[in-house]
């Protein structure tokens, strides 16, 4: 069987789209938002694409930066505040602050789901907010960091949409002139994508090293990335490059920018970029540009103050459609299909026999607007006759349901192939053949129809070089019908040599249709160079002193298009007024690629050159001859104008010593000046306080200086009435009213030692269980003198007792107290502290017996009873006279303390009553009496008996009407009171009987 032509058949949904929606018209206007970044024309603006006429959204808000739109119209602003702020585009409503944990948010981008990204900048070490902060929904008050820092200042963020990090989001990273990714849902690190470093900023002459900064970032529909930056070619110029997907760069998209900072596609792939310092100064005039895809450059809006942000609102789209099959019936008379062709694999092929036809079917569940899909597939013809018109489409129909859920069905008509001759005749001619660099090479191509038939074919040029790579494509031509024997010629076809290395290229015009390539032919031409050097070389400064080292900076740079520089060597000399040469110095440097440059610094030491005027001269030459000179002029100045005409030295020995010792000085002074003689040097050492900033004294001497001279000298130093500290002397020189600091040292004047502190915890105490003890630490003492501290802490406590170093009061006073618990000795320790050492522990022991005991009589007491004493009697017993401390002392004393006796008991009612009744005053007063009970002569027992007003007592049980308040035998506890310590408590019976 003989195979013919092989017909590639496309099906594209976009044609069938057609008869059910409306994709959005790209040359309708989009309403931008541009931010301005403060002054008298601030804040947030909208601007008309097409007419460029501005309104203002939200005036006199200030320091925006970066801006963002999600697709309910919320508007969010960054900027090098706290926080992104938002408005409302639909009501013009300024919103409260989101992410406000942010510092200094930049270029905000909106992803699918509304969430909010930011980079940020780092604003000091202490607010480390550098990185990428997720705003959950828009609308979360607090973001959280997704992306550790990875650079101090940040700039723009997008989203990828196609290629191998489709989905995931890059910063650019201004610092690192790069750009950044990290990829959803962990993110994590940032990773570099793109560094922009070797990339050669355009239009910069004599620049071997580029130092850029990545401002903004963007998008378009294919998914290549745009990437802004600021370059040294002037103050705030700056380009755009151009990325595919994966990061490879494509060249450079635009140049000869006024500081690019943030960018945004619309629909059309036209990039709006705003442009702060439009004339080219920082705060200048700024404006907002349009680049179509082509990259022409149009001023959409000029006059603004800082644009450095700007938006595009996302277009609403209509909801999705649903249930999309396409079903695409073919003839199979003397036509195969190849199944291994499809582009994309359809989910059913079903061959039709008895209607020798085969049925192909694809499905989609739902369909987007604007969504394209190609459907093409390869058919074998076989047997092709010239001219012949075959059936290949039956029919081709489209099924999906409408947006209210409605079946839809469409058809198209049958498609025939026809078989045609083919044949062309193609010409292409340069205008010349010769070019230099960024000259345009104007092509002729001219194509003649040869075949019977009319054809439709797509003629591409481009350049090549003579091994056939691709130089730069030209022009590409579609949809070129001509008719039988018809001649087209399409004159003025434009390739610029731009930077294209001189050598020999070609115009390369290839035509083709369907069926593949069907016609080419070839144009040679030759690219020449013309070789231009320049060079630059300026001082640091442009007077220097005596000793000062020049530093030169000198610049080579190949002012050539398309042609390397080799060879190259550079000369730097220095002459006097003389024209003698002070300093020389040749090196080879690396060679220079085009449009490229270098530089390198050399170092001349003055010296002690004498003052007056020098020139600085360079010398560049290339393997070729070529040579560029340029000179720059500096003085040296007087070393007794500028105070560099003497150098000195200064020691103390030893360093350090006790206040009151003395050390040595020693110190030389030098002339090391352009001035020979100096008959007066006025020498001064100050003694200054580091600590205080104060001059303590003042030493001098003088001397005359020969050129190169040195004067020594030295003194013994008194360090009395100096306070310990560590000291700094300053050694100055004095000529006329020129004083130059020289040297210094330090002497560290030490106190005189100091002696550990005496402990003494004082004699030994005797308490009792209940009442407070109070120790004497009075009595130690510091050899110098010194200021004490004191520490007291328990060593032991009896057993069964709950003291501990907490119960002390004044634990760090001198007289501390605490009360026992129970009966035994409590061992304490004294510790004090002079500021500088502590002392020896001195121990104390408090010897604690048991409480006073109080005995109420009567036990039992009859409130209506008459007779009877008129006293009760509270007796009480100690086993240590000194119970009663402070109001006894010995047996038989008369005691005068003030006594009272407390009763508290419970009523009828329930409630407590407490009155108190004072002791009755005895006229003989009240002795303590020892008694010996177990009659062995020695006294083992003290009392001390106390009379206290029964009618008072029986007083505290009546209410105002002198009602009882008890009504049954009462508990009433009776505590015994002596000057205002509770001695103890006895339990007595009150009962009041019915009369």
């Amino acid at each position: 069987m003989k195979w013919g032509v092989v017909q590639k058949i496309g099906i594209s949904l976009l044609g069938l789209w057609c008869l059910f929606s409306v994709r959005p018209d790209p040359a309708v206007a989009v309403d931008l938002y541009v931010s301005l970044f403060g002054g008298a024309l601030g804040g947030i603006y909208k601007i008309d694409s097409q007419t460029g006429s501005i309104q203002a959204v939200a005036p006199g808000l200030s320091a925006t930066e970066g801006l963002a739109i999600d697709s309910k119209g919320i508007l969010y602003i960054g900027g090098p505040l706290t926080g992104v702020r938002r408005i409302d585009l639909a009501t013009g409503v300024v919103l409260s602050a989101v992410g406000t944990n942010i510092v200094g948010p930049e270029g905000p981008s909106v992803d699918a789901n509304g969430d909010v990204y930011v980079n940020t900048r780092l604003i000091n070490a202490f607010v480390p907010h550098s990185g990428i902060w997720k705003i959950s929904g828009g609308t979360a008050a607090t973001a959280t960091q997704v992306v550790p820092p990875f650079t101090d200042f940040g700039e723009g963020t997008a989203f990828l949409t196609h290629g191998p990090y489709a989905g995931c989001l890059v910063a650019a990273d201004r610092t690192g002139n790069r750009i950044v990714r990290s990829c959803p849902p962990d993110f994590g690190p940032a990773v570099e994508l793109i560094s922009v470093k070797s990339i050669p900023p355009s239009g910069s002459p004599g620049l071997s090293v580029y130092t850029t900064a990545t401002m903004g970032i963007a998008v378009n529909r294919t998914g290549d990335i745009f990437i802004s930056r600021l370059t040294p070619r002037c103050l705030n110029c700056g380009d755009i490059l151009r990325y595919d997907p994966a990061g490879v760069f494509k060249g450079v998209f635009a140049s000869y920018l006024y500081m690019p900072t943030f960018m945004a596609f619309d629909e059309a792939d036209n990039l709006y970029l705003a442009e702060p310092a439009a004339s080219g100064e920082s705060g200048g005039t700024g404006w907002v540009s349009k680049i179509d895809p082509t990259g022409t450059r149009t001023i959409l809006v000029s006059g603004l103050n800082t644009p450095v942000g700007i938006a595009i609102r996302p277009p609403v789209k209509p909801p999705t459609l649903s249930g999309i099959r396409v079903i695409d019936t073919i003839s199979t008379t003397n036509i195969d299909l190849d199944q291994t062709t499809f582009s994309k694999a359809p989910v059913s092929v079903t061959p039709d026999s008895v209607n020798h036809q085969t049925v192909i079917e694809w499905d989609f569940p739902t369909f987007n607007i604007g969504q394209i899909e190609d459907l093409s597939f390869d058919l074998v013809l076989k047997n092709p006759v010239p001219g012949e018109d075959r059936l290949v489409h039956h029919k081709l129909e489209l099924l999906y349901s409408d947006i209210n859920g409605n079946p839809v069905r469409t058809e198209l008509g049958e498609k025939y192939v026809h078989v045609q001759t083919s044949a062309f005749a193609t010409v292409v001619m340069t205008d010349k053949a010769q070019y230099g660099a960024n000259e345009n090479v104007l092509s002729n191509l001219s194509i003649t129809n040869l075949s019977d038939h009319a054809r439709t074919i797509t003629a591409a040029v481009e350049v090549q070089d003579t091994t056939g790579n691709l130089v730069q494509a030209v022009t590409t031509l579609s949809g070129l019908t001509f008719a039988t024997g018809e001649t087209k010629t399409f004159p003025g076809l434009i390739y610029n040599t731009g930077t294209t290395p001189a050598g020999n290229y070609r115009v390369h015009a290839r035509l083709s249709d369907s069926s593949g390539l069907v016609g080419e032919t070839l144009a040679p031409f030759t690219i020449i160079s013309v070789k231009q050097l320049s060079s630059k070389i300026v001082t640091d400064k442009t007077q220097y002193a005596a000793n000062e080292t020049v530093i030169l900076t000198s610049t080579v740079a190949n002012g050539t298009m398309n042609a390397s520089l080799t060879g190259l060597s550079a000369t730097v000399t220095i002459t006097d007024l003389t024209a003698a040469t002070v300093f020389s110095q040749t090196r080879s440097l690396a060679d220079l690629l085009p449009q490229a440059g270098t530089n390198f610094k050399s170092f001349w030491s003055v010296g002690t050159a004498m003052p007056g005027s020098y020139t600085a001269q360079l010398t560049v030459r290339t393997s070729d001859g070529l040579t560029a000179t340029s000179a720059a002029t500096f003085s040296i100045a007087s070393s007794l104008d500028q105070a560099k005409s003497l150098a000195g030295t200064i020691a103390i020995q030893p360093a350090g010593i006790i206040e009151g010792e003395t050390t040595h000085l020693s110190y030389t002074v030098q002339n090391i000046g352009n001035v020979l003689d100096v008959p007066q040097v006025t020498l001064e050492i100050l003694v200054v306080n580091p600590d205080t900033g104060l001059t303590a004294r003042t030493l001098t001497d003088a001397t005359s200086l020969n050129a190169r001279e040195v004067f020594a000298g030295g003194m013994t130093f008194e360090s009395a009435r100096l306070t310990p500290a560590t000291y700094l002397f300053i050694l100055r020189g004095m000529i006329g009213n020129v004083t130059q600091t020289l040297a210094s040292a330090a002497l560290t004047v030490s106190p005189i030692p100091n002696t550990a502190p005496i402990a003494n915890a004082g004699p030994d105490r005797i308490g009792y269980a209940g009442q407070s003890v109070t120790l004497d630490g009075t009595g130690s003492s510091d050899p110098e003198g010194d200021p004490l501290t004191y520490t007291w802490a328990f060593v032991s406590v009896p057993q069964g007792s709950a003291v501990t170093n907490a119960s002390l009061i004044g634990a760090n006073t001198a007289t501390p107290s605490f009360v026992p618990d129970v009966r035994g000795s409590y061992i304490l320790s004294l510790v004090v502290n002079d500021g500088l050492l502590d002392s020896q522990t001195d121990q104390v022991a408090v010897y604690v017996n048991p409480p006073v005991e109080v005995d109420l009589h009567p036990e039992t007491i009859n409130l209506k009873s008459n007779g009877g004493s008129k006293s009760l009697t509270a007796e009480l017993e100690s086993h240590l006279l000194s119970s009663f401390a402070p109001f006894t002392a010995a047996d038989g004393l008369t005691v005068t303390a003030d006594f009272t006796l407390e009763s508290r008991y419970i009523d009828k009612n329930g409630e407590t009553v407490v009155f108190v009744i004072p002791v009755t005053v005895n006229p003989a007063g009240y002795r303590v009496k020892a008694e010996d009970e177990d009659q062995d002569g020695a006294s083992v027992e003290y009392k001390l008996k106390l009379k206290f007003d029964r009618a008072g007592f029986i007083a505290g049980f009546t209410d105002a009407n002198g009602q009882y308040r008890i009504s049954q035998p009462t508990e009433v506890v009776s505590t015994v009171i002596g000057n205002g310590i509770r001695i103890g408590s006895d339990t007595n019976i009150a009962i009041a009987p019915p009369k």
